[in-house]
């Protein structure tokens, strides 16, 4: 694996544990919610561990290892019950914009300090998808 030496010894195992669990979520279609809690839970990592977020990222990111997806949910500070609410590309892209700001979906309401109301979560990339049911 020439292309991943980049990757410490640590920084492979934690991508071929992440991409081991991802795999057995997609086929087993337990996929739960992907967000970086559930992942290290799921792998028995810590989230603040920077070797289960640089693999985690790297999966999300790399084009040529990129098997997650990454969005963001929504969390209604006045709906603490709520399980999310995912946002769009678009709304996604206009928050994460260096002036943008975030309209509640719930109530179309602008969100003050939004971004202590979303959290990002991944999916199966399309190309992971394909090949584990293709």
């Amino acid at each position: 694996m020439s292309e991943l030496a980049f990757l410490s010894e640590r920084e492979l195992l934690m991508c071929e544990k992440l991409i081991e669990v991802i795999s057995s979520r997609l086929a087993s279609r337990a996929q739960g919610v992907w967000t970086y809690s559930n992942l290290a839970k799921w792998t028995g990592s810590k989230v603040g561990d920077p070797v289960f977020m640089n693999c985690v990222n790297l999966l999300a990111m790399h084009p040529d290892f990129r098997v997650l997806e990454m969005h963001l949910l929504f969390f209604d500070p006045e709906d603490p019950e709520s399980d999310g609410i995912p946002l769009d590309d678009e709304q996604t892209a206009h928050a994460l914009a260096a002036d943008g700001f975030l309209v509640n979906p719930r109530t179309g309401d602008r969100v003050q300090n939004y971004k202590s109301t979303i959290v990002p979560y991944f999916k199966p990339s399309k190309r992971l998808e394909d090949g584990a049911h293709g």
